[in-house]
Parts: structure tokens; sequence; C-alpha cells
């Protein structure tokens, strides 16, 4: 039998915001389409599937579909352990390329231009 693959996807709400805009003009709701790609994999390709959409302080969806194991034994749920390994890079990294694309975030600027953070070096006296 082969191996579960479990996905966790973690974005957030408004980064994510123009690339749903764009990537589907007709307007689907972001929760619909999620749906939809569950429906999809979970059951086929992959065991189970996690999403969550952070916006800010607040949590719009967290729902686990389908089994945290290939043998359908255990459900899965939004508190389930899952190997995440570096998923989430790729979703910034498309994200944030996306954005640079439409020309909402310069990737060439200093990081304290656009987030309004100033980093310093934990190493600096």
């Amino acid at each position: 039998m082969h191996r579960a693959l479990v996905v966790s996807l973690v974005a957030t709400l408004t980064a994510l915001a123009p690339v749903t805009a764009q990537a589907r003009p007709d307007g689907g709701a972001l929760h619909d389409r999620i749906e939809r790609i569950a429906q999809e994999v979970v059951g086929r390709s992959t065991a189970g599937m996690v999403v969550s959409v952070v916006d800010g302080s607040t949590t719009p969806l967290l729902r686990a579909w389908g089994h945290a194991d290939a043998e359908g034994e255990r459900p899965l749920g939004t508190d389930s352990r899952l190997p995440v390994a570096s998923v989430s890079k790729v979703v910034t990294a498309l994200t944030a390329l996306t954005l640079h694309e439409e020309g909402s975030l310069d990737l060439d600027a200093p990081i304290e231009h656009s987030s309004g953070v100033v980093l310093r070096d934990e190493r600096a006296p």
C-alpha cells in the first residue's frame, strides 16, 4: 500500500486576495475553491488535507478532510499533528512572486520599506 501524503497549507488571506481575484475573475469564493480541491484530491492522491487561512488575528477557515493515514484508520482533525516540512515556503514564495509581478511588492527594496519592521542584528551592541 502507498504512503499517505497529508497536506497542510498555511497562508495569509490578505496576501492571497490579489492572487485569488486575478486567478478567478468570476469571483468564486476562496472557501468554495478549497472545498473543490479537497474533493478532488482527498482519497485519491492524498489520504487527508488540512487547510488553515489566517487573516491577522482571526482564522476565517480551519478545516480538515480525510484521514491521517493511508489505511483510513485515523480520522484527520484540525488538531492533528502533521509533517509539514517546508510547505509554507512554497506558498510564501509564489505569493511574493505574484505580488511582485503585479507591482504590489518590490522584491529589491529593503524589507523595512514594505513591512514597516525595523530589523536589527541581535549580535550588535
